[in-house]
């Protein structure tokens, strides 16, 4: 969305629950200015980076250090943040929702970089997987390993026609990155996300929403804190076939669209992209 679009409030026909999370703090008439973001945290205090700055999100045009945007958050908590921009919005607000997990995400960047500070090229593919997850990832949990292994393996209308009322029993599908939550203002055939795949037990589906984002939120920074992950854990996913997520999808030949529900052409992944089962206690 270009910048000269940004300026208009959520548009008519918006599908809600793709943005579930976060729906609550979009019900704004006129735009907020970017201080204000600072007053929409649900905690009795903002989060803290790894290094222990509180995050405060501040106007881009205000910033005039020679830092660069993780080292900047991480050294002093400060997120550059565009005025009247759907996608600085969403960033605001998922850290607000996953503030464990943006820390991380935050925190390993640096430490990315700082090892390869002398390096000309300072990206990893450990760097390429927290990008994807951040600017496009969805969590994905389900009690049920034979639907992440349906996605896994990418048998779409199995997973999200046949087996539908297991997906709505068994499954839940959560946007994390920002730039992902900005496409879905005007979402379009092709939306594709990267889903990182979370196995739980069964307490954990019946859990409140609030209940089980904090547990994600504890999942994730687990996971970017991991050795070797790779863009490869992450695994594509047409999000507007994720049942209740667009009116389309309640007929089933539109997932016989091949173009946008593709197909395996290599053998079944082995990695799940998680390595815990989580738990609800």
């Amino acid at each position: 969305m270009r910048t000269a679009d940004q300026a208009r409030l959520l548009p008519a026909g918006l599908h809600p629950a793709m943005l579930a999370p976060y729906f609550g703090q979009l019900q704004f008439s006129v735009w907020p200015d970017v201080a204000a973001y600072n007053t929409f945290w649900t905690s009795a205090t903002p989060a803290l980076t790894r290094a222990g700055k509180p995050i405060a999100f501040v106007a881009q045009e205000s910033l005039h250090d020679a830092l660069g945007y993780e080292q900047r958050i991480y050294e002093t908590g400060m997120v550059a943040t565009r005025a009247r921009n759907w996608h600085d919005l969403f960033n605001a607000l998922v850290w607000i929702r996953f503030p464990r997990a943006k820390a991380a995400i935050n925190a390993r960047h640096y430490d990315e970089a700082q090892r390869r500070a002398s390096s000309a090229n300072q990206r990893t593919r450990v760097r390429d997987a927290l990008t994807l997850l951040d600017e496009s990832g969805v969590i994905v949990a389900s009690d049920a390993p034979e639907l992440l292994d349906l996605l896994r393996n990418m048998n779409w209308k199995e997973l999200f026609w046949r087996e539908r009322e297991k997906v709505a029993a068994r499954m839940r599908f959560v946007l994390f990155g920002h730039g992902l939550c900005e496409q879905t203002l005007r979402p379009y055939v092709g939306l594709t996300s990267k889903a990182l795949l979370v196995p739980v037990q069964p307490n954990l589906l019946a859990a409140t929403a609030s209940e089980l984002i904090a547990a994600l939120d504890a999942h994730v920074s687990r996971w970017c804190a991991e050795s070797h992950i790779e863009p490869a854990a992450l695994h594509p996913l047409p999000i507007l076939g994720v049942p209740g997520w667009w009116p389309e999808n309640e007929h089933a030949d539109f997932y016989d669209n091949t173009a946008y529900f593709r197909s395996r052409r290599s053998a079944a992944v082995t990695a799940s992209g998680a390595s815990e089962t989580l738990r609800h206690d």
